[in-house]
């Protein structure tokens, strides 16, 4: 009984990311140059065209992290509208938050 109790308690604590360990899996599954044009395509317009900030707020690795930056692009925030999987692939998301995560401004 000892026994099934600890393998449930190690199967749990391995079902979760968290935190860098979960930042590191997003950024280690996108490609930075592939996600330049992701950008340009689909965010400058509204986030300038070096991620300093337009009609949206500036972009950079040290203002959001890789896990908010897919939530925000997945989901929407504020005036953004969500990007579902018909506009930008899981790879294509991958990239970009990949590319957002090496520009500091």
């Amino acid at each position: 009984m000892l026994m099934l109790a600890m393998c449930f308690a190690v199967l749990g604590a391995c079902g979760s990311i968290e935190g860098d360990d979960l930042n590191e899996e997003i950024l280690s599954a996108g490609t930075a140059s592939a996600g330049t044009s992701v950008y340009a395509s689909n965010c400058a317009t509204c986030h300038g065209a070096s991620l300093q900030g337009a009609t949206g707020p500036a972009l950079s690795a040290n203002a959001f992290d890789a896990n908010q930056i897919k939530t925000a692009v997945r989901n929407g925030k504020g005036t953004m509208p969500p990007f579902s999987q018909t506009l930008l692939t899981t790879q294509q998301l991958s990239d970009l938050v990949a590319y957002i995560a090496t520009v500091t401004l």
